[in-house]
This record gives structure tokens, C-alpha cells and sequence, in this order.
């Protein structure tokens, strides 16, 4: 997973007013099937509700499970902390996830992840808002401002106890709260598949050469569609490819072939409305684009996509 930023370790923000479903949510990811070592960092995990039998050793606001992740509370400087998760648990966590208060803004802890002493060691995977379905529509004055500005660096919306609602709710809601470009995932219990939190996407096979879209069932909602090149991108055609997908689309990595930088690999990593590109070392085989994506399987035009990735690709 690191290869794409080095050795960087991916972290995703998990965000969400009062009462959202956020622990709910890290419930989910902490018994969840996923082969993560995974570093969870929480307000309380005093309402983290683990299995006696996962937990193989507990210290004052650290617990660690059997499946290798680990759960510590939120309890001094976010800086200190991140620091004592890179250098103190040999051999380091895959994945952090951290979530904030509930009457906090998020924007703080994206800013501490950009600090400079984190350049190469720490990568912004994900930032996550939960919503709640009932009772968002009714917050006011302070509290509903601070619900907005939530929402302003989310990748990922999940509106969450949507078997509360009505659809005409629903929908109401998603006019009212979410940006044109909000990539959403509705659910109840906080229940959303792992793919759509953590980079699993599983890269594209050399079992083909040419420009060949693959689709792969992922989960019973969601696709993970593989597409390949020899030809190089043009970067500026590419940049608008990746900026104009459908917001069924919630991820894509990959690496390129960018006629602009010829000579080295570069590194694709797209989260919602986020992409990245980063340059790697120079090609060890001849090169090739080689990309996959996941997105919702119901009404996903892939071959709009491929016709899209075709037209950015450098002509022959």
C-alpha cells in the first residue's frame, strides 16, 4: 500500500458532529476483515466496544488486539502522538485511523498531517464525514455552522441512520448539505464497506499489455475496474480526465505513464474529489499505465470512462 508515497503510512480522518456514529464507525473498522495493522486514535476508547478475547494487552490509554491494530486515546499532543506511533510500535502500523470530537474542526488535524516533519512518513488517505440522517437537519445556529465546515475537506460523506428518513428526506438532505462534487455513501449502523475507507484497490495484473478495461465484482455494491495503456498521457488532458469522473467513482490508483516526465513511473492516488500525482523512480521495465478504480456498480459508465482515459492518452 506504501509503495505509491514511499513509506509513507496512509491516515484517514474520521469526522461528524455529535452523535453521528463515528465510534460506531471505528467499531466497524477494528473488527473488520481487512489484514491491516491499524492504529486507531480516539477521543475515548472507553466506548470502544472490542470482544474481551481480541484484546491481548491493555495499558492506560493504549489497547492492543489480537488482529494486530492497536486503539489509543486522544489524550496529549496530536503531535507527540503521531510521532509515538511512527517510532514506538516496531514494525510500525499499515494504517491510522484518527477521529476527531464532535464539536471540533477537522481542518486543525489536516493541517498538523501537512506539517513539513511528516513530509515522506505521513500520507492523507481519506477524510471522512459522518452525517446523521434525523437529527442534522435539525441543528442550529453554532452547531450547524460547525456541521458545515465538516463537511468542507470531506472525500467521503456517510450519511448515516438513513433507515431513520424517508427517501424525499434523504434527498432533501443531500440538496441542502452536500458540494455539487460530494461523494456519498448512505447506510444505517455506520456499516460501510472497508474498500471505500482504506486503499485495498488490488493494482492491474501484466496479464494484458494493451489498453483492455477489466471489471471485477468487489462487493455487492461496488465494482473495482482495471484499465491499462503502453501509449503515455498527456498530463494537462489527464488532469481534466481525472477531474471530470462521474462521483460514483470514489477511488483510483495506479501508475502512469506521463509523456511529461517519461522517464520515471508516477504515481496516481485519487480520493473523492482529491487526486495526487508523484513522481518515482525511473521505469525498471518498459513503460506502461496501469490503473484501477472503485466505484458503485449500479449505473457506472465505464466505457465513458475508457473513452475518456483514450482521449487523454498522447496521440499516435
Amino acid at each position: 500500500m506504501n509503495t505509491m508515497q514511499g513509506n509513507a503510512v496512509p491516515v484517514s480522518l474520521v469526522s461528524g458532529f455529535l452523535g453521528s456514529g463515528k465510534t460506531t464507525l471505528i467499531n466497524h473498522i477494528l473488527q473488520s476483515d481487512h489484514g491491516l495493522r491499524i492504529a486507531v486514535m480516539v477521543n475515548d476508547f472507553g466506548d470502544i466496544n472490542i470482544d474481551a478475547e481480541l484484546i491481548v494487552n491493555a495499558r492506560q490509554n493504549v489497547i492492543s488486539l489480537a488482529n494486530g491494530c492497536i486503539c489509543c486515546s486522544l489524550e496529549t499532543d496530536l503531535i507527540e502522538q503521531l510521532e509515538q506511533m511512527l517510532t514506538a510500535h516496531p514494525p510500525g502500523p499499515d494504517y491510522i485511523v484518527i477521529e476527531t470530537s464532535g464539536i471540533s474542526d477537522p481542518a486543525r488535524v489536516l493541517t498538523t498531517l501537512r506539517y513539513p516533519r511528516f513530509a515522506g512518513r505521513l500520507r492523507l488517505d481519506n477524510a471522512i464525514t459522518l452525517l446523521d440522517a434525523e437529527q442534522l437537519p435539525r441543528l442550529e445556529g453554532a452547531n450547524r455552522e460547525l456541521a458545515r465546515c465538516q463537511l468542507t475537506d470531506a472525500n467521503l460523506v456517510v450519511i448515516n441512520k438513513a433507515d431513520l428518513v424517508t427517501d424525499v428526506d434523504l434527498k432533501q438532505l443531500k440538496n441542502e448539505w452536500l458540494f455539487p462534487d460530494s461523494r456519498c455513501y448512505v447506510t444505517r449502523m455506520a456499516r460501510v464497506p472497508i474498500p471505500l475507507l482504506f486503499d485495498q484497490a488490488t493494482p492491474p495484473t501484466e496479464r494484458n499489455s494493451k489498453c483492455n478495461p477489466i471489471a471485477e465484482p468487489l462487493h455487492h455494491e461496488f465494482v473495482q475496474w482495471s484499465w491499462q495503456s503502453e501509449r503515455p498521457f498527456d498530463l494537462n488532458k489527464l488532469r481534466k480526465a481525472l477531474a471530470a469522473l462521474p462521483i460514483n467513482v470514489y477511488r483510483a490508483k495506479g501508475i502512469l505513464y506521463i509523456a511529461e516526465a517519461a522517464d520515471r513511473a508516477v504515481a496516481l492516488h485519487l480520493v473523492g474529489h482529491r487526486s495526487e500525482l508523484k513522481k518515482l523512480n525511473e521505469w525498471s521495465q518498459s513503460p506502461r499505465s496501469r490503473l484501477v478504480m472503485i466505484a458503485s456498480g449500479e449505473n457506472t459508465d465505464f466505457a465513458a470512462i475508457d473513452t475518456a482515459l483514450r482521449g487523454a492518452l498522447v496521440k499516435a
